[in-house]
């Protein structure tokens, strides 16, 4: 399993190189199964329920 908060579309930034993410995702998603999820992380929930 591979958990990202990176949009599919982010990782030519994520590695500095749109080809190079292409070429890297091409070779994780083949033969993948994805799930997006739009719940916030549970990282985030704990940073926001912090008092002030």
């Amino acid at each position: 399993m591979l958990a990202s908060n990176q949009i599919l579309g982010a990782w030519g930034e994520v590695f500095g190189d749109p080809v190079i993410a292409s070429a890297v995702l091409g070779h994780l998603l083949h033969r993948s199964s994805t799930a997006i999820s739009k719940r916030e992380s549970a990282i985030d929930s704990v940073e926001n329920s912090k008092p002030g």
